[in-house]
């Protein structure tokens, strides 16, 4: 199979045939019911929670190439990257950079959250004390 002819799943993020990505496929996205604040994923062998996520979004404008190989060329114009929590009190605005040396922005912004995330994480807490019925089912517990 050459490259060409592999695509990567975005529901998977396993590299594909790119025929089968073509037929249609059972989804297991869900339109969120009201009060829940995003889309309902059931399903997903490979998921696993995480504390943070960033969303990123690239813009750019199509601009004629000089290359006859090649249609069309897209030059960076800006970004916007939204900062999640799984924790409930944690809030965050929207970032969106426009101008020269988008990528350099960009990491920038990655590191620098990078840097604000690793040391929130690394903050050590005690433990809470369980509750008795907790208690109870840490006894009960087989593996």
């Amino acid at each position: 199979m050459s490259l060409l002819s592999t695509l990567f799943c975005i529901r998977t993020l396993f590299r594909e045939p790119h025929a089968q990505l073509l037929r249609p496929q059972n989804s297991s996205h869900h339109v969120p019911r009201r009060g829940r604040r995003g889309p309902l994923l059931q399903g997903h062998p490979r998921e696993f929670s995480v504390p943070y996520v960033i969303y990123v979004d690239f813009e750019n404008f199509l601009t004629p190439s000089v290359d006859k190989n090649s249609v069309i060329e897209h030059v960076l114009s800006g970004f916007s990257c939204l900062k999640v929590s799984k924790f409930d009190e944690e809030i965050f605005k929207p970032y969106v950079y426009s101008g020269k040396n988008v990528m350099t922005k960009f990491y920038e912004y990655i590191y620098a959250k990078q840097q604000t995330i690793c040391e929130k994480l690394g903050i050590q807490k005690d433990m809470m004390v369980l509750t008795e019925r907790e208690k109870i089912d840490y006894e009960n517990t087989t593996i």
